[in-house]
């Protein structure tokens, strides 16, 4: 028996109870509505609200456009292509491009609700300096449910057999491409998946989909690597924009040295023979993955970092990859990336 479709308004409600639990209450709060609660209470008090006009799919849907990008993310970093083919030099000139490849009517358009099957684009934005290109995927995976088992083993042919619950869960998954052409930098996000879900598979998708109407094939991806460096150098000077919490480096044989602090709350630097061994390690060789909790209030311009507490984020130097390990802000993620570049 096939399932039947959800409507748009389960949709919108099933969108917003899988954010981060607090993103899903300032929307409660936002709409006058009392935040306390599980989910399953806010998912009731959600629907009760709609059923009633006390908001509307409108507003649901304004608000899930703003923050479901920002969400948990991995993050490519790349390196925007010295020479673009004619047509794409400025945001104007990619604006008439889009228009003749038929993007035309997605320019500005909000996510869909219903999802597609495979990976699509769902809206375009250009502005003044940048180029944004947002596509969503389905995302299916199961989740045991231990409140649904049957209450005892039962026998089958001479034997116990357990049985255990599992439900599917379908979630929108978010890729955006942002392109700013005046700052020179270019990111790929890509909302969180499941231990599964593969980013660089993802990747290609998304090469592969808009690789016929930009040259997206011309960004090649970042090595951060050099960006591990310089913030372990800073920390070793007292002036560090962040607090390590592992470091990896691998030297020019391949081999790995790996070195963590005893909690997140503390930094890995702090016992001098330990401190003598990861400089040396560090002076030589690479930084492949630094594991780090971006503070606030720190940079060359303090006033302009937007971070309000530490930023959990894990960079993968190599890969020219960035983890935001928890759910962010737009100017947050825009920061971080902005100083990793720099400092690259």
């Amino acid at each position: 028996m096939e399932e039947s479709p959800l409507s748009e308004r389960e949709l919108l409600i099933d969108y917003l109870i899988g954010l981060r639990l607090d993103r899903a209450r300032s929307f409660l709060q936002l709409a006058k509505l009392s935040p306390y609660g599980n989910r399953a209470d806010l998912r009731e008090r959600l629907q009760e609200a709609l059923d009633r006009g006390r908001i509307d799919t409108d507003s649901l849907i304004l608000f899930l456009d703003e923050v479901e990008p920002w969400g948990k993310q991995h993050v490519f970093v790349y390196d925007p292509p010295t020479r673009l083919p004619s047509g794409w030099e400025n945001p104007g000139a990619v604006r008439q491009e889009l228009l003749r490849s038929g993007l035309g009517e997605l320019i500005d358009k909000p996510l869909p609700l219903a999802l597609p099957e495979e990976l699509a684009i769902s809206s375009v934005r250009v502005d003044d300096r940048a180029l944004w290109i947002l596509a969503v995927e389905r995302r299916d995976h199961v989740e045991r449910v231990e409140t649904l088992d049957p209450p005892a083993q039962q026998l089958v042919d001479g034997r116990f057999v357990e049985y255990r619950a599992y439900q599917r869960v379908v979630t929108r998954g978010i890729v955006l491409f942002r392109w700013d052409m005046v700052g020179r930098s270019a990111t790929l996000h890509l909302s969180q998946g499941t231990t599964s879900y593969s980013y660089d598979e993802a990747e290609e998708r998304f090469q592969r989909l808009v690789g016929g109407v930009m040259p997206i094939d011309r960004f090649d991806r970042r090595d951060l690597r050099p960006a591990i460096r310089r913030l372990y150098d800073q920390e070793v000077a007292g002036d560090g924009e962040v607090r390590s919490h592992r470091f990896r480096y691998r030297s020019a044989l391949g081999r790995d040295v790996d070195i963590a602090s005893p909690t997140a709350a503390e930094s890995v630097l702090g016992e001098s023979f330990i401190d003598q061994a990861l400089s040396l390690v560090a002076s030589r060789s690479a930084g492949r993955i630094g594991n780090f909790y971006w503070l606030a209030g720190t940079g060359p311009v303090p006033g302009s970092n937007p971070i309000p507490r530490e930023q959990h984020i894990v960079v993968l130097g190599e890969e020219g990859r960035v983890h935001f390990m928890t759910a962010s802000s737009e100017d947050i993620v825009s920061y971080v990336l902005q100083r990793l570049q720099a400092l690259s």
